[in-house]
C-alpha cells in the first residue's frame, strides 16, 4: 500500500520519499521514540529527540499515511545511547515493520558507513540502485572515513567507505575495492590574490613555517588555517601526500567538506582543502592550482596534479557479503555506475 512520508522540523513539512524521510535528518548519540498508531487520525507518529553535544534538543517527527486497519497501540522506549547508523536501521525497521512502505513486499537494508567526501556519490549510486532494485534499500551514514572502516570491520555496516588507504592493521580483517580516483582541491576566498602555491609553500602553510600571506606572494594578512577532523580521510590521505603527517598546526577543524567550505567562503584569509567534486560544486570559493597544474579530472588522470587519492569501499576479509550488498558493489563497478561516478566530478576507474 502506497503511503506519502513527511517530515516536521519546526521549519514546515517537506515531502521525502519512504527510503530518504529518516536517514538524512538523524542528529547525534541520545535520544528516545514514541511511535502512536491512531485510528481516529488514520496516521503513525514517530517523534526522535536528539540531545545535541550542546545541550539543545531537536524534535524530528515523521507522519505517514495510512488505513484505519490497526488496533490503537502505544509504545515509548527509554533513552538510550547509539551510534547514528544504528538509529538509521532502528527508524528504517519501525517504518516497514508497520507497513508504511510502497507496494506490498518487504525491503532488504544494504548499510554503508564512511566518508562524508563520497556522500553526493553515494547518494547518487544508491539511487540509481534503487530505481533497479526498488526492493532493496541502501542506508548511508557519513561520520568520517575511519568511522566507517571500524563500522565494516565491527559487521555494523555492510560496506565501509572510504577516502583513505587503509593502514597495515586494518588490511589484516579487512578488504577493500578502488571504486573511484579523487582529487583534494585547496580552496582559499575569491577575494585571495594568490592563484598558484608550490608544494613547499602548501606544506608550510600547513605547518606553520608561513604564517602571512605576503610569505608567499599575497597580501600581508595572516593565514587561517583549516583542515578536517581527525576521523577525516580526506585529512589523512592530505598529510600523507605532503609528507607532513601529524605536523600539521590547524586554525580551525571541520567534520565535513561543506564545513570547510562555508569557513572559507566568511573568511577572506582562509585556505582549506576538500574534494575536487566539492570544489568545483561551489562558486564561493576559489581553487587554486599547485605547481601550476590546476586540480581537475584531466590533470588527476594524467598524473600531473599530485594531490590525488582513491576512493574505497570496503568489506570483512574472509566473509562473503550478503547477496544484496554484493549487488551494490557490482552495481557501483558496473558501466552504469562507473558513468555516475563520472557525472560527480571523480574519475572512474574503468
Amino acid at each position: 500500500m502506497a503511503c506519502q512520508i513527511y517530515a516536521y522540523d519546526y521549519e514546515g513539512f517537506l515531502p521525502f520519499n519512504v527510503i530518504k524521510a529518516y536517514a538524512l535528518y538523524i542528529g547525534h548519540m541520545l535520544f528516545y521514540w514514541e511511535c502512536c498508531f491512531s485510528m481516529q487520525l488514520h496516521k503513525i507518529e514517530l517523534t526522535l529527540h536528539t540531545a545535541k553535544a550542546r545541550g539543545s534538543s531537536t524534535a524530528f517527527h515523521l507522519y505517514c499515511r495510512h488505513s484505519p486497519s490497526f488496533v490503537l497501540l502505544k509504545e515509548r522506549r527509554k533513552s538510550m545511547k547509539i551510534n547514528k547508523l544504528t538509529a538509521s536501521v532502528i527508524l528504517f525497521i519501525i517504518l516497514f515493520a508497520t507497513g508504511c512502505h510502497k507496494g506490498n513486499s518487504p525491503q532488504t537494508v544494504v548499510t554503508l558507513s564512511g566518508s562524508t567526501s563520497m556522500e553526493e556519490v553515494i547518494q547518487a549510486l544508491s539511487e540509481g540502485f534503487t530505481e533497479q532494485n526498488p526492493d532493496i534499500a541502501v542506508i548511508p551514514q557519513f561520520s568520517g572515513s575511519s568511522q566507517g572502516i571500524r563500522d565494516a570491520a565491527e559487521g555494523k555496516a555492510d560496506i565501509g567507505i572510504s577516502s583513505r588507504e587503509l593502514y597495515a592493521g586494518e588490511k589484516a580483517s579487512l578488504d577493500a575495492v578502488t571504486v573511484a580516483v579523487d582529487g583534494i582541491a585547496v580552496i582559499v576566498h575569491p577575494d585571495n590574490p594568490i592563484t598558484d602555491l608550490t608544494f613547499q609553500q602548501l606544506s608550510d602553510i600547513y605547518t606553520g613555517n608561513i604564517r602571512n600571506w605576503k610569505e608567499a606572494g599575497g597580501t600581508d594578512s595572516p593565514i587561517v588555517v583549516i583542515g578536517r577532523d581527525t576521523a577525516s580521510g580526506t585529512r589523512t590521505a592530505f598529510e600523507e601526500l605532503l609528507g607532513i603527517s601529524g605536523q600539521c598546526t590547524y586554525g580551525q577543524e571541520k567534520d565535513s567538506s561543506g564545513g570547510i567550505k562555508i569557513a572559507v567562503e566568511a573568511t577572506p584569509e582562509a585556505i582549506g582543502y576538500v574534494s575536487l567534486e566539492a570544489a568545483d560544486a561551489n562558486k564561493k570559493t576559489k581553487k587554486i592550482s599547485l605547481e601550476g597544474v590546476e586540480a581537475s579530472e584531466e590533470k588527476i588522470h594524467s598524473g600531473e596534479y599530485f594531490l590525488s587519492r582513491p576512493l574505497l569501499m570496503v568489506t570483512r576479509k574472509g566473509e562473503q557479503l550478503q547477496p544484496e550488498a554484493q549487488l551494490f558493489l557490482d552495481y557501483v563497478l558496473s558501466g552504469e555506475g562507473q558513468e555516475i561516478i563520472q557525472s560527480q566530478s571523480l574519475i572512474p576507474i574503468t
